[in-house]
């Protein structure tokens, strides 16, 4: 006669030791929350409770291993820090006489993405816009159009507002309207009479 040894009750995982186990399918093995919550015995609220848990308490740390992480990060805090919608953070180039360059390129990139149908883009002037100039690409828009933001600066043409909001208008083939006054005046009544003229 024989006799069978008593099955030993499986013991449940301790707290620990079920956290590390989650975080471990999902990140690693790539279980979906469903396919754990099922493996595990647990109901899915509890896998996704864990899973939160992890980051907060830093068992979980996402790294991500590309050139451009470092950007994107600093990018994020801009963005985060002074409320913008986007920021564009570019490495530093190889020589200073590169920077504006590389700036104008990042800039030219980043309004080619921007500009769609029906949209008024409102621009300044300055080097780096200036320089960004040379490197959008030409395409036609429907109802969009080109305002600059500031009046002229007649001895500065490559900067001049007007012509740079003059200059991306023609890459779109969109209307641009300028400030016909300039930028600053020598006194508050020629402010003001400037200030009553009629649009």
């Amino acid at each position: 006669m024989t006799t069978e040894k008593p099955r030993q009750a499986r013991l449940p995982m301790v707290s620990s030791d079920l956290t590390v186990k989650t975080a471990w399918l999902y990140y690693v093995e790539g279980f979906t929350q469903e396919q754990i919550a099922e493996k595990l015995d647990v109901s899915r609220v509890k896998v996704m409770r864990t899973l939160a848990s992890c980051t907060a308490e830093g068992i979980v740390v996402t790294m991500i291993n590309a050139p451009t992480a470092g950007q994107v990060a600093l990018e994020r805090e801009l963005e985060k820090r002074w409320g913008l919608n986007a920021a564009v953070v570019i490495p530093t180039p190889s020589g200073h006489d590169h920077l504006e360059k590389a700036i104008g390129h990042a800039v030219a990139a980043y309004l080619g993405e921007q500009m769609q149908d029906g949209m008024t883009l409102a621009i300044g002037g300055g080097a780096t816009l200036h320089a960004s100039l040379g490197f959008l690409a030409r395409r036609q828009l429907k109802r969009a159009c080109v305002v600059a933001l500031v009046g002229s600066l007649p001895h500065s043409q490559w900067i001049n507002p007007s012509i740079v909001a003059a200059k991306v208008a023609d890459v779109f083939e969109v209307d641009s309207y300028q400030i016909t006054a300039p930028v600053t005046v020598d006194n508050s009544s020629l402010r003001d009479l400037l200030w009553a003229q009629p649009t």
